[in-house]
C-alpha cells in the first residue's frame, strides 16, 4: 500500500488546493512522505504539495499505465525529485533522497489512490 503523508506548515485554503494558477501552486509546503507497506523512503520539508499533485494528475490524466511518473520539484536541482519507474508490469520508487531503497512493486492504481487520498487530506483540512 502506497500513502504519500503531507503535515502543511500552514493551514490549506480553497485558493490554494484547488486554484493551480502559479500565484498559488508554490503556496502550500511542508513535510511530504513517501510510505510504502508501512516503510518511510522518502521525508522532507519544504515540499510544495500542489506542484506534486499537479504532476501526478497530469501523469494520471494520460492513463498511460506504462509511463514512469517523474516529479520535478521548482526548489531542487536534483530532477526527478521523485520518480515511480516502470519495469516488467510495476512501477517501483525511486528518489536521489530516499531513505532506504524500495523494492516494493506498485500499480497504476495504487499511484492513483493515494494521489486522491493525499487531496482529500487537503481538502478535509480546509
Amino acid at each position: 500500500m502506497l500513502n504519500f503523508v503531507f503535515s502543511p506548515d500552514s493551514k490549506p485554503t480553497r485558493e490554494n488546493v484547488f486554484n493551480r494558477s502559479n500565484r498559488y501552486m508554490y503556496e502550500l509546503e511542508g513535510d511530504f512522505s513517501v510510505v510504502i507497506n508501512g516503510t518511510e523512503y522518502f521525508e522532507s520539508g519544504g515540499i510544495p504539495v500542489i506542484e506534486f499533485i499537479d504532476q501526478a494528475e497530469a501523469w494520471i490524466a494520460k492513463a498511460n499505465e506504462t509511463a514512469d511518473f517523474l516529479y520535478d520539484c521548482v526548489d531542487t536541482d536534483d530532477k526527478p525529485l521523485m520518480a515511480f519507474r516502470y519495469r516488467d508490469g510495476f512501477f517501483t520508487f525511486r528518489s536521489p533522497w530516499e531513505l532506504a531503497r524500495s523494492e516494493d512493486q506498485l500499480t497504476f492504481e495504487d499511484i492513483r489512490s493515494a494521489v486522491e487520498q493525499l487531496l482529500k487530506q487537503l481538502a478535509d483540512a480546509i
